[in-house]
C-alpha cells in the first residue's frame, strides 16, 4: 500500500454530479442522472469503481477482460478506498476546471498535430496555466 510520511494514502476522489438550480431542463436532467448512477454498463465506460459494493465484482471482471494476460489483484484497489487522500490531490489546484480544460485541449492538439515543436508548445501551456492560476489568487 502506498504511504506518505508513514500514513497509508490513496490518490482517490469521488466525482460528483449535480443539476444546477438555474438549469433549463431539470426534470430531464434528473431522469438522465438517475439512470446514469444505476447503469452498470456505464461503470466500464466511465471507469470509476462502483459505490455499491455488490456491483464491484462485475466491474472488476470487466477490467480483467481489458487486462489481457495480466493478473491484477483488485482487492488492493478496494482496500485503498478506506484511505482517501485528505485533502484531495486536486484541492490544491486553483481554477481546476479551467486547468483541466486546458490540459484536455493541449492533449488533443498534441495528439492530432504532427511536427509540433513540443518545447514551444509546453512553454505556451505553462504560460496559459500561469494566467489561470494567478487569476484564482
Amino acid at each position: 500500500m502506498p504511504t506518505i510520511n508513514g500514513k497509508t494514502t490513496a490518490k482517490l476522489h469521488g466525482d460528483t454530479f449535480a443539476i444546477l438550480k438555474q438549469s433549463k431542463n431539470q426534470a430531464a436532467a434528473f431522469k438522465v442522472m438517475s439512470k446514469m448512477v444505476v447503469d452498470k454498463d456505464l461503470y466500464q465506460i466511465y471507469g470509476g469503481v462502483p459505490a455499491k459494493p455488490g456491483d464491484r465484482p462485475d466491474f472488476f471482471k470487466g477490467l480483467d477482460a481489458k487486462s489481457g494476460s495480466n493478473k491484477v489483484d483488485w482487492t488492493v484497489a478496494e482496500t485503498m478506498l478506506k484511505y482517501p487522500d485528505l485533502p484531495n490531490h486536486e484541492s490544491w489546484v486553483p481554477n481546476i476546471v479551467k486547468a483541466n480544460d486546458l490540459f484536455s485541449k493541449f492533449r488533443k492538439f498534441m495528439d492530432q498535430t504532427p511536427g509540433l515543436n513540443m518545447d514551444k508548445e509546453i512553454d505556451k501551456l505553462q504560460a496559459d496555466l500561469d494566467v489561470l492560476f494567478k487569476a484564482a489568487q
